[in-house]
């Protein structure tokens, strides 16, 4: 029984999670599935394919010719990291930004969330690169637009799941046709929502505005006023080791950690992960195995809050249909409303061996070599180097001295070739 109340999946990742949502009481005691569900396309609903009133393709083509794709250096002012970063994926918004008019967009619509979610991470990471421009109110407005857009793509993700539980199972689409279509209704409506968001003046101010911030020198925003001479390489260590540090803190807790607290992991983790692949140019590419425990980690912590928020609307579409549901109706869903149970019991089961990693000694030796790249004499530009017997740049070498790093994987394990995307 879930007794505690379930941050919602679309809840954006930047943003704790609220703590009113309704409880999910009364559920039956769920068996784990025989398999996990695999992923199907769901039939979208109907909807009205409105003209854009944006011009778009223009933004893009401003973008990409004032700011080509430019990797992060350890010797960038650590506005200028944030400024490639947020740049790339501002170029991704809007190059997705007109296709989400279409109902059947799924990929596109979980690859522009993708999107709204790192860039709200970089303007989180990398503060001073909105110097200028009003930065909550650039949150607030991409906090609407992420809400808007998981709306529907949670709606896909359930969908998908539905299907495929129902595909294993004699007349289960039969069966479950009404919670089926109850979703698809839901899922057309907030892509009516959706579009009206992308159609509004609002959303075109606010792709202006971002368009702004990929294409202003940040020096510009601080003309006659005292500057500084923070980098990446001034910078960049620190961020990294706070944010191991935000991880770490839910450790001791984690046994009896319930489900607002789990999502609240899921949250710093996937922050760390998002500043290791910011920095990834400028840091050891070992980097790489450092992002792909983090990723284990979410996955856990995503199938988990996945199938309890399934496991709510599934209780919510029940209490709403009373006695419109027939027998078979009924018991089906039931029986799809327990194996997500019976999912969310073996997601949390599963936590602990991915986060085992991540809390160990090694994860921090790993981070401590990583970080210790940037200060290497030859990650810097000559005129930016340290003398021969200078002291290392603040937030990057004391660590991986503290930590004894050494300069190869521990526990011969091998570091992949690339990060896994996202």
């Amino acid at each position: 029984m879930i007794t505690e109340p379930i941050p919602p999946i679309g809840e954006a990742e930047d943003e704790d999670p609220p703590l009113d949502e309704p409880v999910v009481e009364g559920l039956a005691a769920a068996e784990p599935p025989a398999r996990e569900p695999e992923g199907a396309q769901p039939t979208p609903g109907e909807t009205q394919i409105a003209e854009p009133q944006i011009a778009e393709p223009e933004a893009v083509t401003r973008l990409t010719a004032a700011r080509p794709r430019q990797p992060v250096l350890p010797t960038d002012s650590w506005a200028e990291a944030g400024r490639k970063v947020v740049a790339i994926q501002v170029e991704r918004l809007l190059t997705l930004d007109t296709e989400l008019r279409s109902p059947d967009a799924v990929d596109q619509l979980r690859r522009y969330r993708v999107a709204t979610r790192r860039l709200r991470a970089a303007l989180r990471l990398f503060g001073s690169a909105t110097a200028g421009h009003d930065a909550a109110r650039l949150k607030r407005d991409l906090g609407q637009l992420a809400r808007a857009v998981g709306g529907v793509r949670d709606l896909d993700v359930r969908l998908a799941d539905l299907e495929a539980w129902a595909s294993r199972r004699d007349a289960g689409a039969d069966r479950v046709r009404p919670l089926a279509e109850a979703w698809r209704s839901e899922r057309a409506e907030g892509h009516r929502r959706l579009l009206a968001e992308l159609e509004s003046r609002h959303h075109g101010r606010l792709l202006e505005r971002l368009v702004q911030l990929t294409v202003e020198d940040p020096a510009d925003a601080h003309r006659g006023e005292p500057t500084t001479t923070e980098r990446v390489v001034d910078r960049g260590g620190s961020a990294l080791w706070r944010g191991l540090e935000l991880v770490l803190a839910f450790g001791p807790d984690l046994p009896s950690a319930g489900i607002l607290e789990l999502h609240a992991l899921r949250i710093e983790a996937k922050r760390l992960r998002y500043a290791l692949e910011f920095l990834r140019d400028a840091l050891d590419p070992r980097s790489a195995l450092l992002v792909a425990r983090l990723v284990a980690l979410q996955d856990r912590l995503g199938a988990m809050n996945d199938a309890a928020a399934t496991a709510r609307a599934v209780a919510q579409f029940i209490g709403k249909s009373g006695d419109d549901l027939g027998d078979r109706e009924r018991r089906a869903i039931i029986q799809y409303q327990s194996a997500a149970l019976g999912r969310l019991t073996q997601a949390r089961r599963r936590v602990p061996a991915a986060w085992r990693p991540i809390g160990s000694q090694t994860f921090g030796r790993r981070l401590a070599t990583v970080v210790a790249a940037l200060a290497a004499p030859g990650a810097l530009h000559p005129a930016a180097a340290p003398a021969p017997g200078a002291a290392a740049p603040r937030g990057s070498a004391s660590p991986a001295t503290a930590l004894g790093a050494t300069t190869s994987p521990a526990d011969g394990e091998r570091a992949p070739e690339s990060p896994p995307s996202a």
